[in-house]
């Protein structure tokens, strides 16, 4: 009941399942993909400098890690794009995006650049783009190390009209959730109102609710 790092079940929580807060969203309306604030130059889809091997850099972050390696028509062959594997990439039911690599943001990334480059001090790397802490230490640690809270996941999906939607997430930054109905741009406040502590969308605009009309939540 109580997060503690020393005991034995902190192995058992992966972290490399992230909830997006709808289930059974539209394979062909279900966009994710994967940043990193790279200091000074914004947001990249891709890592670059002296601590990445060749190979990898320019290489969309999606392939890193193991979340594009097929293309539109489910074939080998990466194309940029999210693979919307049920079972694999995203679990329908519950709604979760899952990494199919365990540590996305810490162990992982350094063994993969080592394997890479054996010349690689991993310990650099932890400093720089790893975020070993994510995995290591209690959420409320980890936050204590925002140097490295670099890694952004952002995307849109489409779910059924209904007057409270729920994101799935707690402790949202201020407008970071945008919402959208019939091709027009929601406005908040007017529309729908969210509730960034429990992570929750309210529609207030009743036009919306009786057209039907899908609505579009992008969520960072």
């Amino acid at each position: 009941t109580t997060a503690n790092v020393r005991y034995p079940i902190w192995d058992l929580m992966m972290k490399n399942v992230y909830t997006i807060g709808s289930a059974n969203v539209d394979p062909q309306e279900f966009r994710f993909d994967i940043f990193y604030e790279d200091p000074g130059k914004g947001q990249k889809r891709f890592l670059d400098g002296a601590l990445v091997p060749t190979e990898f850099k320019s290489r969309p972050l999606l392939q890193v890690f193991n979340m594009d390696n097929l293309n539109l028509q489910g074939d080998p062959g990466a194309d940029g794009i999210f693979d919307f594997v049920p079972g694999l990439t995203i679990n329908l039911r519950s709604g979760r995006v899952m990494f199919p690599v365990l540590e996305p943001f810490g162990e992982y990334i350094i063994d993969k650049f080592q394997a890479a480059n054996p010349a690689l001090d991993s310990a650099q790397l932890a400093q720089t783009l790893a975020y070993t802490q994510l995995y290591d230490s209690t959420l409320f640690r980890a936050r204590e190390f925002q140097q490295l809270n670099r890694y952004t996941l952002r995307g849109s999906y489409k779910s059924s009209t209904s007057s409270e939607i729920s994101l799935g997430t707690f402790n949202l930054p201020q407008g970071s959730v945008r919402v959208s109905a019939g091709g027009r741009q929601l406005v908040e406040g007017a529309d729908y109102i969210v509730d960034y502590n429990i992570g929750k969308i309210k529609i207030l605009n009743d036009a919306i609710l009786q057209s039907g009309q899908n609505v579009n939540v992008s969520f960072e």
